[in-house]
């Protein structure tokens, strides 16, 4: 793929909970200091869609470093239930983009005015920086820091451990993040963004420092050429890639037969290449139903309940799935499209006819699922330990059956589960956090704060997730002597907030 007289790279896939194909073209030209990336994508439904975009970069968090953008002021969503979104004057609250100034991890959305090019960079204390600027389609931009207490330095190091802590510059087709812009049916969206080096930059005064930067990008990248390489950008889009390097997953090669086999529209143009050979292991039983002369009842990869269900596809395959000769594993998938489409009553049906034509763990994990959403913790334990009972070496079923038991408060169950493990389970990090739990429960604070003790091994934490921090502090409530109920200690503190 040329770009500029020189060559560059195309990525694209199939994105399955969407639907849609995305591809990005990037290239850097010799006679410029940037490089640019040209992203698409293609809605092929008759429907609207909500679509979601954000470009990330990740940028060396350093002292006296400022993120900069075309803005006068910012929200900061509090990302709680009632959550108000706090409006701030950047001019005279200058500490809210000097990263190294926060306290908490926090995201800035800047509120940048349609007249405005959209841009956000950042810049060290020496005036040098780096900056991305796109065409107006990418019109949200935020900044995400990990604040300077020990919560944000703990993530900081978990998930780039052994190298510089860092923040994040975005920008996005939405506001903020929690937004979604509407896809119109059959839409083909297209822009351009560029990623540069910054230099002479004083950032102490806020309005100086957008001026500057806007007067380098004047320079550099005025908005003429940006729009002329888009324009040129939609028109190589078009063309197939010269070679091939490496393929993505087969969900777009199954799509494309699935719209053959309906005589709907093709998903895709040679641009975007999707071979029969990609279709792998994950997409092999759905490529059976397309062909009902090898769906057979009997097929064994569609009974064998021990095994995996595979991928999961969305409400497109409705009509498959219904035409589907039966088994647990159709009646499993069609609960999973109702689920995916809003309808719970319907899932629910479809998981328990699916156990009925056949007993499986995978239907009794989704009910527990189910059934905790809705509030009910004692049917939650019922059917995910009759999950775990049909597959009990299911390393991620022993994960949420410790999750839904400690959640619904029976701990009096929990103790016999966890004693019935293989010794492996027993030493799975939520298996292990539970255990902590349980022990708490029954009194041994000492067995809690040897848990807290050991290295942390909870490769699966997520953010926001407050059970560590909520065991930490009941201990701390129950015997004051092992610390800061407050604040864990720092090989375990994962909190986002105080």
């Amino acid at each position: 793929m040329a770009q500029d007289g020189g060559e560059g790279i195309r990525l694209w896939e199939y994105e399955r909970v969407r639907g849609v194909v995305w591809q990005v073209d990037v290239w850097a030209p010799d006679d410029s200091d940037f490089l640019f990336w040209a992203p698409r994508i293609i809605n092929p439904h008759d429907r609207t869609i909500p679509m979601y975009w954000w470009t990330c970069l990740t940028v060396q968090e350093e002292a006296g470093g400022r993120v900069l953008a075309p803005a006068t002021t910012a929200i900061e969503p509090d990302h709680a239930m009632g959550d108000v979104p706090v409006l701030h004057d950047l001019i005279g609250e200058p500490d809210l983009t000097y990263p190294q100034r926060r306290d908490l991890p926090h995201d800035t959305y800047f509120e940048i005015a349609k007249e405005e090019r959209p841009w956000i960079a950042h810049v060290s204390s020496d005036g040098q920086g780096v900056v991305h600027v796109s065409s107006p389609f990418l019109s949200g931009r935020k900044q995400w820091v990990w604040g300077m207490e020990h919560c944000g330095r703990r993530w900081q190091e978990w998930l780039n451990p052994g190298a510089k802590p860092y923040i994040e510059i975005q920008g996005g087709l939405a506001r903020r993040q929690s937004e979604y812009v509407p896809m119109p049916a059959g839409a083909d969206w297209s822009w351009i963004e560029a990623f540069g080096p910054i230099d002479g930059v004083d950032a102490m005064g806020w309005e100086s420092a957008i001026s500057s930067v806007k007067n380098l990008l004047l320079q550099a990248l005025p908005e003429r050429e940006i729009e002329h390489k888009r324009r040129q950008s939609i028109s190589r889009a078009l063309t197939p890639p010269v070679e091939i390097v490496n393929w993505g997953s087969g969900w777009g090669s199954l799509e494309i037969l699935r719209r053959g086999a309906f005589g709907l529209p093709l998903l895709a143009g040679a641009e975007t290449p999707f071979p029969r050979e990609s279709i792998g292991f994950e997409q092999e039983d759905w490529f059976e139903l397309l062909d009902q002369t090898r769906a057979q009842p009997n097929g064994a990869s569609w009974l064998e309940p021990s095994q995996s269900p595979g991928g999961y596809l969305g409400p497109e395959w409705l009509t498959v799935l219904k035409s589907a000769p039966t088994s647990w594993k159709v009646l499993l998938h069609l609960g999973v499209v109702h689920f995916q489409k809003g309808n719970r009553d319907r899932a629910r049906d479809s998981w328990i006819q699916s156990i009925g034509a056949e007993p499986n763990g995978w239907a009794y994990r989704n009910l527990a699922v189910l059934d905790q959403m809705e509030g009910d913790g004692s049917a939650a334990c019922e059917s995910i330990l009759l999950a775990h009972r049909l597959l009990p070496e299911d390393p991620h079923i022993v994960d949420e059956t410790c999750w839904i038991v400690v959640s619904a408060g029976f701990f009096h169950i929990l103790d016999g589960f966890i004693s019935n493990l293989s010794s492996d389970l027993r030493l799975r990090p939520r298996v292990r956090l539970a255990q902590a739990q349980l022990a708490l429960h029954e009194g041994r604070c000492n067995q809690v704060g040897d848990y807290f003790a050991s290295e942390c091994d909870l490769v699966d934490i997520r953010e926001a997730e407050t059970t560590v921090s909520d065991l930490w502090k009941a201990l701390c409530e129950i015997d004051p002597s092992f610390g800061d109920p407050a604040c864990p200690p720092q090989e375990w503190d994962f909190r986002m907030k105080h």
